[in-house]
């Protein structure tokens, strides 16, 4: 199990296809198809049901993927505290915003923050208050603005 498995899985999961995952990771269809086959045999567990178009996760993948987005997670925000621990300005922040507020709240503290901030990547989603719930307790999202 590694990194680059997870990524390449992750891709699969959002895609539903594995070509487009593998463009989307900058690899041969091959070489990812065999990354996620050698993570399944090696889990024991198949994440894809590959026998519907588009794939389609089964109920022990939904379970791994979702686990898999966290590992995922956290690996960004390791590699965030190496940056910082370095001295590298830097890392990444995700907003989840819902659309009726984005054009009234934004432009209240987002360009201060970026000026604040030049080397943070700021990552805004505008989705719905249940997406934006979801995300966060994915970890998807690291900030989420909405209404109840």
């Amino acid at each position: 199990m590694n990194v680059r498995q997870i990524e390449y899985i992750l891709a699969v999961a959002e895609t539903r296809h594995f070509g487009l995952a593998a463009e989307k990771c900058f690899v041969g269809q091959s070489t990812l198809s065999t990354m996620v086959i050698k993570f399944e045999d090696e889990i024991g567990i198949k994440i894809f049901d590959r026998s519907k178009k588009p794939i389609e996760l089964t109920p022990e993948g939904r379970i791994i993927i979702d686990k898999l987005k966290l590992i995922n997670k956290e690996i960004y925000e390791l590699k965030d505290i190496v940056k910082e621990l370095k001295g590298e300005d830097g890392g990444s922040v995700s907003i989840g915003i819902i659309p009726t507020v984005a054009p009234f709240l934004l432009p209240l503290f987002l360009q201060n923050f970026v000026k604040r901030f030049p080397k943070l990547q700021i990552e805004i989603r505008e989705i719905t208050t249940n997406q934006i719930i979801k995300q966060i307790e994915t970890r998807e999202l690291d900030v989420g603005i909405l209404s109840t």
